[in-house]
């Protein structure tokens, strides 16, 4: 018999992706809200928005129960040079097979043994949304990049 398992609610499937984001080879630190006492060189923020096509309805797709979309907001210091953050952004943008510290891959794998494999049917990275340079918590000299994720969960 098939154990079925309940979809889990957005802040629960938010700790997974942080979760899965810190076993990365160049692990991210990964935080709920731009008011932390966020820790550099590098840090992820990973916040739900609504979906782009449901006006904020949380619908899922023909056989899942449930759809979330999150912002990974992935900031780096420029201390060490701007060179060194952009490659540490383009490592993380890159596509599946490409990089090792590829968020799509590390994301989308549905072959790691964890919770946002049980509790997800699937996980879609998109392509990253902007690239530049930011300022996060009064703090300058940074830059960030975003990325959308589309997380699929099959039990209500």
């Amino acid at each position: 018999m098939e154990q079925v398992v309940a979809a889990k609610d957005i802040g629960t499937i938010r700790g997974y992706i942080q979760a899965r984001l810190a076993t990365l080879p160049e692990p991210l630190r990964a935080y709920d809200t731009f008011d932390e006492d966020v820790r550099l060189p590098v840090v992820a923020i990973v916040y739900p928005t609504p979906p782009p096509d449901q006006a904020g309805l949380w619908l899922g797709a023909p056989g899942c129960a449930v759809r979330y979309n999150f912002v990974l907001e992935i900031w780096a210091d420029t201390q060490a040079g701007v060179v060194r953050a952009q490659n540490r952004l383009d490592a993380y943008i890159s596509p599946t097979g490409t990089h090792a510290n590829s968020v799509e891959d590390n994301l989308e794998s549905r072959t790691v043994d964890d919770n946002l494999t049980t509790y997800t049917t699937s996980v879609k990275v998109g392509a990253f949304g902007s690239y530049g340079f930011g300022s996060l918590n009064g703090q300058d000299g940074l830059m960030v990049v975003t990325i959308p994720v589309e997380v699929y969960c099959d039990h209500a």
